[in-house]
């Protein structure tokens, strides 16, 4: 836990120290993928919700990051005096003009843009209270095992091409983007690549547990396959888009 905290601690010195949110006051500016917060004497304030930020997107990530900015203001003794655009989706540009730039807070962002990435507290729940694991190494199954959205191709042609391997269980168990006659277009049989959703716990009894981007890269799976007895390993895509919040982390310490 302590490596996993001045991981946090690293990050959002790097967000305090380079002041890495927009004072946009214009509200023709703000767009529906949007959350405004305004930061004045240690309050938050939400200013604007677009549209498309209700729901669960609010609760499960609009209301612990305003939980996290209040943690760290009090613990830290920072007093801020900004505005914060928050996009809280899995694009961080959801909802936005090709041409707008600001610099937006989010989870995932595009390379060589002007947002920062910040931790998700929903997801790193998972790090505080890990998912519990009861199967030793040795009893676990001797298999690679990924289960996901269809969110990218990488994802799609990996368990095309797959398929059939026992060593490897990779599977799309809910496509959103993709239909049966969209992907018979490319080649791909969609019964080769189509597989039940499997829990925490399911996978947990894989000793390999695969982590392929899809829409972006700020999703929770190396937040509970880190702590398991399993193994994560991530495929890298032919062509990294998006940089998540420990990248900077990474690349400083040399990992």
């Amino acid at each position: 836990m302590d490596s996993v905290d001045s991981l946090i601690k690293f990050s959002v010195d790097q967000f305090f120290k380079h002041h890495r949110f927009s004072e946009t006051r214009d509200e023709k500016n703000f767009y529906r993928g949007d959350v405004v917060i305004s930061c004045r004497k240690k309050q938050l304030t939400i200013e604007w919700v677009g549209d498309s930020c209700g729901g669960a997107i609010f609760s499960h990530r609009v209301n612990p990051i305003l939980n996290l900015i209040s943690q760290v203001m009090d613990r830290e003794g920072v007093d801020l005096d900004c505005r914060i655009i928050l996009g809280p989706h899995d694009s961080i540009n959801k909802g936005d003009p090709v041409e707008r730039e600001v610099s937006k807070v989010g989870f995932c962002c595009p390379l060589n843009s002007p947002h920062f990435a910040i931790p998700d507290p929903h997801y790193l729940s998972y790090v505080a209270n890990p998912v519990p694991d009861t199967v030793k190494w040795e009893d676990k199954r001797d298999q690679v095992v990924f289960r996901g959205t269809d969110g990218s191709m990488d994802r799609i042609n990996f368990s095309f091409l797959s398929y059939p391997n026992s060593f490897i269980d990779s599977k799309i168990s809910r496509f959103l983007s993709h239909d049966k006659e969209s992907l018979l277009s490319q080649g791909i049989d969609i019964n080769h690549i189509r597989g039940d959703w499997l829990t925490h716990h399911d996978q947990l009894e894989f000793k390999y547990i695969l982590d392929l981007y899809g829409h972006s890269i700020g999703w929770d799976r190396p937040c509970w396959g880190l702590p398991s007895n399993s193994i994560v390993i991530l495929g890298l895509p032919k062509t990294q888009r998006s940089f998540t919040w420990y990248y900077p982390y990474i690349k400083e310490n040399k990992i």
